[in-house]
């Protein structure tokens, strides 16, 4: 998107809107859908500051309907300089939200480091609004906002894409990685989890009894699974969550800082050792493969009547008897299709690295991928530990099995990574893999991967549980395979 003068964008509609308006609401501009109510409202807007007698000037470099990428985040206005931002909001009438809007935009642009100016001009009344320093909304003149515009004139403007402005790490919180802020609740849920939210807690108050939250990697389902734990705890309910895997080092601090109740699958029953839970969260859902464990932890949340909610993703199942939980007959089911923590760059890089046949018709750039080549293990090992202070390395999983010989994946494993099991759920801001000689394009140009001998699990699997944990900067080193680094190089061309 490209900052605009809002003057020539009113021009624009008063002459196009016959002709480009749409039945859904919207106006088509330079490709962009932008909301008619919207633009009526800012064309109200301008009305009334050009009688202070501004110049066109004064319109110049705002960006319309600029949205967040990842989040989807949008504002209505915003204008950038190296020293302050400002964001005006347009309403056509008055609502209690809009001092909540503001609040939130405050959020997100508050991690960009300047100053900020927060408005909401309502057309009803044709009045202006402030967000004030203590997050109180007060009533202001005009005179105040053309000041404050006529003083962002007079500064230098970013001249860098906004998108690349907005670094995701800043605004994505984790409860494992960022455990404190996610407590403090110093985050937002995007519009998509937030309709599940209220959709669940609704039916829990309606007497429903079993959810199932399913998602891509990405999605933002273990923040809103954990979320909704957090609802119902902050209300005094009892709340067990359940892992199905080992547990990592946030939910080890969620356990002793904060006293939730969370176990990992192999312990479920201490969950119930000292009182009887209102709701039961059982995350990773997918992971379960004892389906006799099932049957009896099953039994036991009937047997004491609480609520339950899975939460699992279908693509992130390691083993071949892992999966069949998120088939379980839940009264409701909620799907997160959204994708908020992988930047677009990386998802659709993961796309053509998993079909190159999409190369064609999808962009794909290399500003924040590294395609590396060794031929020793040795040397790819040596590198690999040259840049674990920039890069979290994650290993595969080798079977674990006492009595198993020791499987040819293990010499990709360093004592300090975590492996593919370890790190589900989590995200990490970079993230450097190995891709060994078990990876192959078949005659489809589809990623393929030969399933290691003595080890339980898809290796193809948890090399995709690998390249999704990461947020902003993913390096794939390749070793032994020079013909896969040479198809991988062509993603690029």
């Amino acid at each position: 998107m490209k900052p605009i003068n809002l003057k020539s964008l009113i021009d624009i509609y008063e002459h196009n809107k016959l002709t480009y308006c749409s039945k859904n609401g919207y106006f088509n501009f330079c490709g962009n859908e932008l909301k008619i109510v919207d633009i009526e409202t800012l064309k109200k807007f301008i009305s009334e500051i050009t009688s202070y007698n501004v110049q066109i000037a004064f319109f110049n470099d705002f960006y319309f309907g600029y949205s967040i990428p990842q989040i989807g985040k949008e504002f209505d206005l915003l204008r950038f300089t190296d020293n302050s931002v400002l964001n005006i909001e347009l309403k056509s009438a008055y609502t209690p939200k809009v001092e909540k809007q503001l609040i939130k935009n405050k959020y997100y642009l508050k991690f960009l480091d300047k100053q900020m100016y927060l408005y909401t001009y309502v057309a009803q009344d044709n009045t202006l609004w402030k967000l004030n320093y203590n997050d109180k909304l007060i009533k202001c003149d005009f005179q105040e906002i053309v000041s404050i515009i006529e003083k962002h004139i007079n500064e230098s403007l970013v001249k860098e894409d906004p998108d690349k402005i907005f670094i995701p790490s800043s605004y994505l919180i984790s409860p494992f990685n960022k455990t404190q802020e996610f407590i403090n609740g110093e985050y937002f849920l995007t519009q998509e989890q937030e309709e599940i939210e209220k959709k669940v807690y609704q039916s829990i108050l309606d007497g429903k009894k079993s959810f199932l939250i399913t998602g891509n990697a990405g999605s933002g389902k273990t923040l809103l699974t954990y979320h909704l734990a957090k609802k119902f705890i902050n209300e005094g309910k009892n709340v067990g969550i359940i892992h199905a895997a080992n547990l990592n080092s946030g939910h080890v601090c969620l356990r002793s800082k904060f006293q939730w109740n969370i176990e990992p699958i192999k312990n479920w029953n201490l969950i119930f050792s000292k009182s009887n839970p209102y709701l039961i969260v059982i995350d990773e859902a997918q992971r379960l493969n004892h389906k006799g464990q099932f049957a009896n932890l099953m039994q036991k949340i009937n047997n004491v009547n609480a609520i339950v909610i899975f939460s699992g993703d279908r693509n992130q199942i390691l083993g071949k008897n892992e999966g069949w939980s998120l088939n379980s007959n839940c009264e409701e089911h909620f799907e997160l299709t959204g994708k908020i923590r992988t930047n677009k760059e990386l998802a659709n890089f993961i796309k053509v690295l998993l079909d190159l046949k999409r190369k064609h018709h999808m962009k794909v750039s290399s500003q924040n991928i590294n395609i590396t080549f060794f031929n020793d293990v040795k040397d790819a090992t040596q590198y690999i530990c040259s840049k674990q202070n920039e890069y979290k390395y994650i290993s595969y999983t080798p079977n674990n099995a006492r009595y198993s010989p020791p499987c040819e994946i293990h010499k990709y494993n360093f004592i300090w990574a975590e492996t593919s099991h370890q790190v589900i759920g989590q995200e990490f801001e970079n993230v450097i893999v190995i891709m060994g000689r078990h990876f192959y394009y078949d005659k489809d140009n589809l990623l393929r991967a030969y399933n290691v001998q003595h080890n339980p699990y898809f290796t193809l699997r948890m090399f995709f549980q690998q390249i999704t944990r990461a947020i902003n900067k993913l390096e794939i080193v390749i070793v032994e395979n020079i013909e896969l680094y040479n198809n991988i190089m062509q993603i690029f061309e």
